[in-house]
């Protein structure tokens, strides 16, 4: 029986994310952001540590606001290990409210990333699976689950 609750993240993320340095100013994050063709991504420090994510709609109203690079960026993104259930790293998303969840190391340098996109391909690979196979069984996420 296939079931999500059996993938982890590192069954599932984007390894080695596009990074932006934190010493980056708004247009150049922003035309970094376009040119991979992105709307968001992890900042990291010099030393190459988490420190958040930026998006294209974050570093619009910072530009229209007059403010720095560092202050569109969301310093309190979830984040998550590789051996984290892919189910864990959902709840993060859907708690913090976000688009993404990056994953790092010990650390704390991003080695991956997972995004509601990557969620719904795996959850429609899953359903086909289960209709070739006729196992599909769907549990809810646990509420009670640390976060």
């Amino acid at each position: 029986m296939i079931r999500y609750q059996d993938l982890t993240v590192a069954d599932v993320m984007t390894p080695n994310p596009v990074c932006l340095s934190s010493d980056l100013n708004v247009a150049d994050a922003e035309a970094r952001l376009l040119e991979i063709s992105s709307e968001g991504a992890p900042v990291v420090d010099g030393a190459g540590r988490f420190l958040g994510v930026v998006t294209l709609a974050r570093l619009t109203a910072a530009r229209h606001a007059g403010t720095s690079f560092m202050d569109a960026v969301r310093e309190d993104a979830p984040t998550c290990s590789k051996d984290v259930s892919f189910g864990q790293a959902c709840q993060r998303l859907v708690r913090a409210r976000a688009h993404r969840c990056v994953v790092v190391d010990e650390d704390e340098h991003p080695i991956g990333i997972v995004t509601g996109v990557d969620a719904a391909r795996v959850l429609a690979c899953l359903e086909d699976l289960a209709g070739k196979h006729k196992q599909w069984t769907f549990t809810p996420l646990d509420e009670g689950a640390a976060h």
